[in-house]
């Protein structure tokens, strides 16, 4: 189910944008931006688990620096950490078993083509973000941002794995593009 529909008012768009805001001036990472935003992961991640009663977590993981040389900032890819990190933490104290899925793992298991190549950064995320809402039409799940519709196929795909014969009987999407 959905937690941006009929969760109370810490899920709606306003609430879910975190309040922190890095220190004008400074380029790399920041201490105390990191410490809130991370803190403010933590809360609302803590506030989904309990709301839907989850039994585990799935986080996209970070894409590994090496493969964003280039294409973001140090601090962008601290932030990405900082926050896959707070919201791990919040699974764990509740005693959670947590799923790191990395983004070409889910992706190729849902079915979502990679880009051309020689694609600009833009028109990755443009092409990535179309597939996402795309597929998730095709389950019937009408998802409101491509947040939500990537992370609906992230837990199809983690249902998948913890279940096989789901994938195979139920959902013939998931074939990563091959067929057998």
């Amino acid at each position: 189910r959905s937690p941006s529909r009929g969760l109370g008012d810490v899920y709606k768009r306003q609430s879910m944008r975190c309040p922190a805001r890095p220190t004008r001036g400074i380029k790399g990472p920041e201490a105390a931006y990191s410490g809130a935003a991370c803190a403010w992961a933590a809360k609302v991640t803590g506030h989904l688990i309990d709301d839907l009663s989850a039994t585990k977590v799935a986080i996209e993981e970070p894409i590994p620096a090496i493969q964003l040389a280039g294409v973001t900032t140090d601090r962008t890819l601290h932030m990405a950490a900082v926050l896959f990190g707070a919201c791990a933490a919040a699974a764990h104290v509740r005693d959670l078993p947590v799923w790191g899925i990395p983004q070409t793992t889910w992706r190729k298991f849902i079915g979502v083509p990679r880009p051309p190549s020689k694609s600009s950064s833009e028109a990755r995320t443009a092409h990535y973000k179309a597939h996402a809402y795309n597929i998730c039409r095709l389950f019937g799940h009408k998802a409101s941002t491509h947040d939500e519709a990537e992370a609906s196929l992230i837990a199809i795909y983690l249902a998948a794995q913890l279940n096989p014969s789901i994938s195979a009987a139920t959902m013939p999407l998931m074939t990563g593009g091959t067929s057998k």
